[in-house]
């Protein structure tokens, strides 16, 4: 199949969001972000808009280490520190549930080719397919759902 894919970067590495997932880009800069990521149940949430979206950092689904983000908690949670630098945000639609994705960069949108996954990571939940970019690097497209 043939879909319209978010570039996204964490930890150096590309990954692809499916559009049909996407419902809008936020980019706190690091004064914004101080003062709209709060936590709640040890939890880190947004405001925005009026409202409270749960965030997730995708180098923490992921297991990849931070960027330029060295404080972690020992739980595994998100841990963000809005001093530190701008906050990339993508904000997902999974069913009837929106949160906030943090990834390190947003690069640019691209129709690509959803190839499956090979036996050793296909159940690995948190990814629908793999696709080859333009460069001919493999870049793994992330399941929303998982």
């Amino acid at each position: 199949a043939i879909i319209p894919a978010l570039i996204v970067t964490t930890a150096e590495n590309r990954y692809l969001i499916p559009q049909v997932n996407l419902v809008e880009l936020v980019r706190l800069e690091a004064d914004q972000a101080l003062s709209s990521i709060e936590k709640i149940h040890n939890a880190p949430v947004v405001r925005l808009r009026d409202r409270l979206l749960p965030l997730v950092d995708l180098a923490d689904v992921l297991k990849t280490p931070k960027k330029s983000q060295p404080s972690s908690s020992e739980d595994g949670e998100a841990e963000v520190d809005p001093r530190s630098k701008p906050v990339n945000i993508v904000v997902l639609q999974a069913d009837d549930n929106q949160f906030g994705l943090i990834v390190d960069e947003v690069l640019d949108t691209e129709e690509i080719v959803v190839k499956p996954m090979g036996r050793q990571i296909k159940n690995i939940p948190a990814f629908a397919g793999a696709t080859i970019m333009g460069d001919g690097r493999v870049a793994l497209i992330i399941d929303v759902m998982g």
